[in-house]
């Protein structure tokens, strides 16, 4: 596994990457979170250097019990 120090939308992230010494050669993953918070950021997975073949973007909010109350927090 590689760690790398980068950024996501202007926020500190880290880089892990996994490739041929985890999997076998030709696939690798890559997951991005935010380095202050631990959030994941991104999801990346696919051939090594090739077009992912997965990808995930995560977006986390927080929701109070006064927006599950009222309904403002549920899924539309």
């Amino acid at each position: 596994m590689t760690v790398t120090h980068g950024t996501s939308d202007g926020q500190p992230a880290l880089v892990l990457i996994v490739g041929a010494d985890e999997f076998g050669s030709g696939y690798s993953e890559q997951l991005t979170i935010n380095a202050g918070t631990g959030v994941p950021v991104q999801f990346v997975g696919g051939p090594s250097g090739g077009i992912p073949s997965t990808t995930v973007d995560y977006k986390v909010s927080r929701v109070t019990l006064a927006n599950l109350s009222s309904g403002a927090g549920s899924a539309a």
